[in-house]
């Protein structure tokens, strides 16, 4: 009965966020309502109107400083807008989110570039995954911070000071979110490669395939990739209570049929049309 419980507060959560929320991305309005969730599970309560506004606003903002690092494109203003927005609501977060800010741009200057790694294929996917673990876990922090009202450091500095419970809370989502990631990277496999950017695939597809001699993926990425992914999930569900056995079975799920499903649309672009569902992002739908 518990587990039907879960599955049920699981799904009000959901169907909430996608009818009820501040953002319009449908990505967005599922990581709202994962975190909802996860509010109600460990807090009893559901995240605010106020508080998924705030979070909202940070994950756009998130989403403008990506692609000025990923596809060199900033809407300057809408930056400008978001950041007022953001201030206006939360002036107690500036210091977090200048922090937040310097450690992103210094991780991001310091991107490492998969070309460059020549033969080096086992360098290549330690350095590339320590740094998809260091963005991921400092953008989850700042969601984190601003959803259960604590600051940045306490997901850094001040990260033994949280209860077990809250320490296994955030690791099982940060694993969980980067077992996402790697689904993410093998939908948006033909931009990393044209830009060369760091990403799950480009750590571990051939160097043929990065210089563009080979653009059809093979199986052997491929396998790498499962095992990636199956090394962040399992790390995940040791994390988290089975409480969060639904937000488990949604990435497993998001694994098994989002890639085959983006190909379909990429191969017929009417499924968007007729479903009424962005599946796929501007950049994924034009590889960039």
């Amino acid at each position: 009965m518990e587990r039907i419980s879960n599955y049920k507060e699981a799904a009000v959560s959901l169907v909430d966020n996608l009818r009820n929320s501040p953002v319009e991305s449908n990505y967005k309005k599922i990581c709202l309502a994962a975190l909802d969730y996860a509010h109600r599970v460990s807090k009893d309560s559901r995240l605010s109107e106020e508080k998924k506004r705030l979070t909202g606003k940070l994950l756009e903002l998130g989403v403008s400083i990506n692609n000025f690092y990923d596809i060199d494109l900033l809407d300057t203003e809408e930056y400008k807008d978001l950041r007022k927005e953001f201030r206006g609501m939360a002036p107690e977060r500036e210091n977090d989110f200048q922090r937040y800010r310097k450690e992103l741009s210094t991780l991001e200057k310091n991107r490492p570039i998969p070309s460059e790694f020549h033969e080096n294929n086992i360098k290549r996917l330690e350095t590339i995954k320590c740094y998809r673990e260091d963005v991921n876990r400092l953008s989850l922090a700042f969601t984190f911070a601003v959803a259960f009202d604590k600051p940045l450091s306490g997901y850094y500095e001040g990260f033994d000071a949280q209860t077990e419970e809250e320490r296994s809370l955030f690791e099982g989502f940060h694993n969980a979110v980067m077992a996402m990631q790697v689904v993410d990277d093998i939908v948006g496999r033909k931009g990393d490669i044209a830009k060369d950017r760091p990403s799950f695939y480009t750590a571990v597809c051939s160097e043929a395939e990065m210089e563009g001699q080979n653009t059809k993926a093979t199986n052997e990425p491929y396998g790498q990739l499962d095992n990636i992914f199956n090394e962040y999930y399992d790390k995940a569900n040791g994390y988290l209570s089975e409480k969060f056995k639904p937000i488990l079975n949604a990435v497993k799920f998001t694994k098994t049929f989002f890639p085959k499903l983006s190909g379909l649309v990429r191969k017929y672009e009417f499924l968007e049309t007729v479903t009424g569902v962005n599946i796929l992002t501007d950049r994924d739908r034009k590889d960039m």
